[in-house]
């Protein structure tokens, strides 16, 4: 971590924001790797390791489990856990990966975040907060954009896909980037400091969404921006129970509709627009079928990719009201962008 770090992290114990570091090594790269972070309110110490700020001491049984689940779900998957196939990240293909399964979903990733990033227009300074960040890589996109990074996650372990994957980015040549172990639920950060929020599949592993969309809120400046990709949007009345492979890991995950995340933006306070994932575009204009589609969902997928050979078309498949359609009724991810209006007040 660096210094600067500290003029945006509050205690997760007592909610001071003046620290003090104990025991600090450096070693040599001006960057404090280990050490205590000391909150000089109530005491509490807190661990640094590798760079890695640890506000996350005494984790809930929750967070135990996300942990194991998550080691359990990528043992054997060692071609997730090698250097070449992280630093591909998201652009995982036929040269890095032979599971074409792997290569499908990130093909998938990759069109909603590239697509999530053309929509939001960064200047390239912004203060962006990553939530549940696992490998870091799309904290790493936004370091080299010249952006200022805090990578957030419950996860630290390599093994389990955690902060400790952001090391070989940082070997290889990416700016510096923070990384924070904490619990979305209760973000440890001072209110208004963040120009974006960005969840990249991260905030349906959360049983509170509406807790974490308003900590969201707390902690971004006036204009700031909730961003969310790849979060799964269950159809409107559809089971809200998730059986998977993650979910027999262990690992936490949770179905939410449409109105389930207006809700938390309108109880945040925020401002929402949802639009057509990067990744529904990119199976339209490219022909993609549906794998697992019911008779009904190809149907309106063929449909809709003869329409888009209309540039009106796409500009009315593309508009709000024709993705909340499609949110409400039909089964694919949720792209979203949440703004907090000029005038909030710093809650």
């Amino acid at each position: 971590m660096r210094e600067q770090l500290l003029d945006m992290l509050i205690c997760p114990g007592c909610g001071g924001g003046t620290w003090t570091v104990e025991r600090c090594e450096s070693l040599g790269s001006g960057n404090i790797e280990r050490g205590e972070l000391i909150c000089l309110s109530c005491a509490a110490r807190y661990a640094i390791d590798r760079g890695i700020v640890d506000l996350l001491p005494q984790p809930d049984e929750t967070v135990l489990r996300e942990r194991a689940g998550w080691e359990k779900f990528l043992q054997g998957a060692g071609e997730e856990l090698d250097e070449a196939w992280i630093l591909a990240l998201p652009r995982i293909n036929e040269n890095v990966s032979a599971n074409p399964r792997s290569t499908i979903h990130w093909k998938r990733q990759a069109d909603n975040f590239f697509g999530l990033m053309q929509l939001l227009d960064l200047r390239g300074d912004e203060k962006v907060l990553e939530l549940g960040a696992g490998r870091c890589w799309a904290s790493a996109h936004l370091a080299r954009m010249g952006c200022q990074v805090v990578a957030l996650d419950v996860v630290k372990s390599s093994r389990a896909g955690g902060l400790d994957t952001g090391d070989v980015y940082l070997e290889h040549g990416t700016p510096y980037f923070e990384r924070v172990l904490a619990s979305m639920e209760k973000l440890p950060l001072r209110p208004g400091t963040f120009d974006l929020v960005l969840s990249m599949a991260s905030i349906h592993h959360s049983p509170l969404l509406n807790q974490v969309v308003s900590q969201c809120a707390r902690v971004l400046r006036p204009g700031g921006r909730l961003a969310l990709t790849s979060e799964p949007c269950i159809r409107l009345f559809g089971d809200k129970r998730v059986q998977n492979e993650e979910t027999e890991a262990g690992i936490n995950e949770h179905a939410y509709d449409l109105l389930d995340y207006r809700r938390a933006f309108r109880t945040a306070g925020l401002q929402a627009r949802f639009v057509l994932p990067g990744a529904v575009e990119a199976m339209v204009r490219e022909g993609e079928r549906v794998s697992g589609a019911g008779r009904m969902k190809s149907l309106l997928f063929g449909f809709t990719r003869h329409l888009w050979r209309g540039a009106w078309l796409r500009r009315a498949l593309r508009s709000q009201p024709a993705n909340l359609v499609g949110l409400l009724f039909l089964e694919f991810g949720l792209t979203a962008v949440a703004r907090k209006p000029m005038g909030s007040e710093r809650r």
